[in-house]
């Protein structure tokens, strides 16, 4: 009886240290791809264009053709304002500068101005355009000749010289420009819409495990919308992540660093005030719930799994196959910015991941949407980058650790690991049935001994 008792405890020995090493050989994949996103700045620039002969020989009561116009030389919607001084003198410059002579009086000098386009200020002497121009469009003349009055013009102003000085102003017609100068499109009869500004929606396309990632953008830049930016002015944007495998898939969001490298010295400390400081974002997924709220470049140096930092993966949720999901994107910029950062250019890196458990990842599941724990995460150590297009891989590797998601039951959890499944892979289960097969292992020579001992009594 001793005998057959010591067996059957062996057996079921060997066979628990089996079950508990196959618990450690579950495998999964993760599939990953970036894009190297662009912020311009737009810039806000005039020319005044003049049509006259300078030095004319002018008799009293005699008129000089001068036709002063404005031109928008920059690439966002500006309105101009002028301010028109008139000056005698008796020579000038080796420059061509009128030498005024203050003592002359300018009254005799009449200008005839085009109010129907322009409105006149007289508290601060400006002349404002009543509309909008578009890049490379211009104005239409705020006068077109002068005259010199004949009855004020006496001895005194022979052989002397007249000028026309125009100075010009002009501000950004988005984002509240005309605040800057005390005024409103109202307060100067202006009705305006913003026009040229589309909002496009860019695509984030998972294929599968092999091909990995693609985005239906230029280059890779999934900030269409972020283009031509001007102080003060807030834009939007939509990126809508498919998984267009035939499974289901859990999708990762992070932010990583990147190096400015076609700044130069002069531009790379602006470059990251623009991108650190004075462009803001508010990323939201279809629910309304924040993912993100920060600088435009995510933040990846503040160790935060909150909505402050995007330097840990987010989870998008579990994509079931074919299903498509919209992050917005509110872009808002400081409009204390000033003229240094026109016509900056800066880089903003995003990644994308998608993984799943081998087995588990041909079913459907729910939507979920987490930030991992930490454990599981990509070293965000500062990196750099100067690639303009977007790359996608695809690695085998054990199942990372997540935090805070979950899935129906059956289905391939994106949540915490299940402390019934070791196929989860949080490495302190990992740890816990490596344990218990080597203890499992152990007994067998121990059980074997003590029922040896037993047959030789």
């Amino acid at each position: 009886m001793k005998k057959s008792a010591v067996y059957p405890a062996l057996c079921a020995a060997s066979i628990c240290a089996f079950l508990f090493s196959a618990g450690m050989t579950a495998a999964s994949w993760r599939s990953q791809g970036e894009t190297v996103n662009k912020v311009t700045m737009a810039s806000v620039k005039g020319q005044i264009v003049e049509e006259y002969e300078q030095d004319q020989v002018v008799y009293p009561n005699g008129t000089v053709d001068k036709i002063v116009q404005v031109k928008n030389t920059g690439t966002a919607d500006a309105l101009p304002r002028v301010k028109i001084e008139k000056a005698w003198g008796s020579s000038r410059d080796v420059d061509g500068r009128l030498i005024v002579d203050p003592e002359l009086s300018t009254d005799n000098i009449e200008i005839v101005y085009n109010t129907e386009q322009w409105t006149y200020n007289s508290e601060d002497g400006y002349f404002y355009y009543t509309d909008v121009l578009k890049p490379g469009d211009t104005t239409v003349s705020l006068f077109d000749s002068f005259t010199v009055n004949g009855e004020n013009t006496g001895g005194e102003y022979k052989n002397k010289f007249a000028d026309i000085i125009v100075s010009m102003e002009m501000v950004q017609a988005a984002g509240g420009g005309l605040s800057y100068w005390g005024t409103s499109f109202e307060e100067l009869g202006i009705v305006y819409e913003q026009t040229g500004y589309v909002e496009l929606v860019t695509a984030v396309d998972f294929n599968d495990p092999d091909k990995g990632f693609t985005f239906d953008v230029n280059e890779g830049d999934l900030f269409a919308d972020f283009k031509n930016l001007v102080p003060g002015e807030s834009r939007s944007q939509v990126v809508r992540v498919t998984n267009k495998w035939n499974n289901a898939a859990e999708i990762f969001l992070w932010a990583d660093f990147i190096d400015q490298a076609h700044a130069t010295d002069e531009t790379r400390e602006l470059i990251d005030k623009l991108l650190r400081e004075y462009a803001t974002v508010v990323i939201t997924d279809d629910n309304g719930t924040v993912i993100y709220e920060g600088a435009v470049w995510g933040s990846p140096d503040i160790d935060s799994q909150g909505t402050d930092s995007m330097k840990y993966p987010y989870s998008l949720g579990t994509f079931g196959g074919g299903e498509a999901k919209d992050l917005n994107i509110s872009l808002s910029l400081d409009p204390q910015m000033n003229n240094e950062y026109q016509e900056l250019l800066g880089l903003v890196k995003w990644v994308f991941s998608a993984e799943a458990d081998e087995e588990s990842s041909s079913s459907d599941t729910s939507d979920t949407s987490s930030t991992p724990d930490t454990s599981s995460m990509p070293d965000t150590s500062d990196t750099s980058s100067s690639s303009d297009t977007s790359s996608s891989k695809s690695e085998s590797s054990s199942k990372p650790n997540k935090s805070d998601s979950s899935v129906s039951s059956g289905t391939a959890s994106s949540g915490k690991p299940d402390p019934t499944n070791p196929s989860t892979g949080d490495p302190a289960q990992v740890g816990m049935y490596a344990f218990l097969t080597l203890a499992s292992l152990v007994m067998i020579p121990i059980t074997y001994k003590k029922a040896k001992d037993e047959l030789k009594q």
